[in-house]
């Protein structure tokens, strides 16, 4: 009992105890507000603390001093001045060695930033809905950049990134509209910049390009388009991706609205999830044969696409993956055997009114494999390649798939022309894919090169 008895007062002491061992200290400077890191003789180091009501340009001292303690001021903690709407311009000295999380996201009149040479860390988030940030320097000894770092930072042109940067978070320049460019220096062991595009520094992956390029060409040592390499990039017309790319990462060209020229490399063998979606201007997709997964939504909300080629190594075609694409009329899968799919991989309204055509001698298989036999009208096609012509040795082809012309190895933006035998111009344009061609004889003009194929 006795036992018991001291049990409980200690128990009570504590409850006493306990808040005040557990609570920061915290006081006020000059309008701002901080938090005691550690303190002893006199000395001690502090983190700028949360104070969301400041605004104008701040300077944020290297020290301060509150009750006859000297504190430098190492660091700016998570959230110090998220959502401060009326912050427009901060000075951040070179004790600091650390940025929390938010520290200023969503500060929405932010509009410029350089961060010292003293910072190590950057935490997630940390510019987040900075909407009027126009440009921002990441010092020398900054090791990381933390996810969605720069998210809707919609005013962002450029950003410098420091030599010992060796990660960067996921979505760190997400819907940066207007980046033009990125900027690495020429020390970084990790990454690099070619025309602005951020790449690893073996150029075998293309990480980021800026919302406001209007056209790239990837280096052929490129091997992976990384998750949301170019989302949001609306200004981009057209793309071709080398025969190097093996994988495009999800949400690689989401939201690429001006995107109406693509050519998919011949080695790509995976395409992420809402890879090409929101792309509205795409008008025909061929997906290169290689490919054995086309992940959900890939396709979703290409609302001018009319003409899509599945590739004859498709296992899978997932969720979705051509969902609000309300024009297409011809699909070409070139799978012998018919690729899992569930019903709202596309929309009712392409089972009943586009074509689907398919390899000779599968047309059973399709019509009794759901959801390929939902379409109303299933044709098959040589697989052979009947009508496939190559024009010259530098790989330049034009192929025939039903009622579709698809010209390979040619650069993006050149002009073709099409004729029908009596000389008539049957198309002009730059699309990769011609579909919906009634049947007969066309010439083909490309690259000072002409090529008669039959429908």
């Amino acid at each position: 009992m006795k036992h018991f008895f001291l049990r409980g007062i200690v128990l009570v002491g504590l409850m006493f105890i306990i808040p005040e061992i557990c609570s920061a200290v915290t006081f006020e400077v000059d309008n701002l507000s901080y938090e005691v890191i550690w303190e002893e003789n006199g000395y001690g180091a502090v983190s700028v603390a949360d104070y969301r009501d400041i605004s104008g340009n701040i300077e944020i001292p290297a020290s301060v001093s509150y009750n006859e303690v000297q504190y430098a001021v190492t660091s700016i903690g998570n959230g110090a001045f998220e959502f401060c709407s009326g912050l427009t311009g901060i000075t951040i000295p070179e004790s600091v060695t650390s940025i929390g999380r938010s520290a200023f996201s969503n500060c929405t009149n932010l509009n410029s930033i350089t961060i010292p040479e003293s910072v190590i860390t950057l935490g997630d988030w940390a510019f987040n809905g900075c909407i009027s940030l126009k440009s921002a320097t990441i010092g020398n000894s900054v090791t990381s950049i933390g996810q969605e770092m720069f998210d809707h930072c919609t005013s962002l042109t450029s950003v410098e990134i420091g030599r010992s940067v060796s990660s960067i978070g996921y979505h760190a320049f997400w819907y940066c509209r207007n980046l033009a460019d990125i900027i690495v220096s020429e020390d970084n062991y990790h990454y690099c910049s070619i025309d602005g595009v951020l790449y690893s520094k073996d150029v075998t992956r293309l990480i980021q390009c800026g919302g406001a390029q209007t056209s790239v060409t990837i280096p052929e040592s490129v091997m992976y388009i990384d998750h949301s390499a170019f989302s949001y990039c609306d200004r981009l017309t057209s793309i071709i991706i080398p025969n190097s790319v093996t994988q495009i990462g999800s949400w690689a060209f989401l939201g690429c609205s001006n995107l109406a020229a693509l050519t998919i490399g011949e080695s790509v063998t995976s395409i992420g999830e809402e890879a090409f979606n929101g792309c509205a201007n795409l008008t025909s997709v061929v997906i290169p044969d290689l490919v054995t997964y086309i992940y959900q939504m890939a396709f979703a909300f290409c609302d001018k696409l009319s003409s899509v080629t599945i590739g004859s190594s498709v296992l899978s075609v997932g969720a979705g993956a051509f969902s609000d694409c309300n024009n297409i009329t011809d699909v070409h899968c070139r799978a012998i055997n018919p690729p899992r799919a569930l019903p709202y991989s596309f929309l009712t309204s392409t089972y009943q009114n586009a074509k689907l055509y398919v390899p000779k001698g599968t047309k059973n298989d399709y019509e009794n494999t759901d959801p390929w036999k939902r379409f109303l009208s299933i044709e098959e096609f040589d697989l052979s390649g009947i009508g496939s012509v190559r024009a010259d040795d530098e790989g330049v082809s034009v192929n025939v798939n039903g009622n579709t012309l698809i010209i390979e190895g040619i650069r993006c933006g050149e002009p073709i022309m099409v004729y029908d035998v009596q000389g008539r111009a049957i198309y002009s344009g730059e699309s990769h894919v011609i579909s919906s061609l009634p049947g007969g004889v066309y010439i083909v003009r490309v690259m000072d090169r002409i090529v008669k194929v039959k429908i």
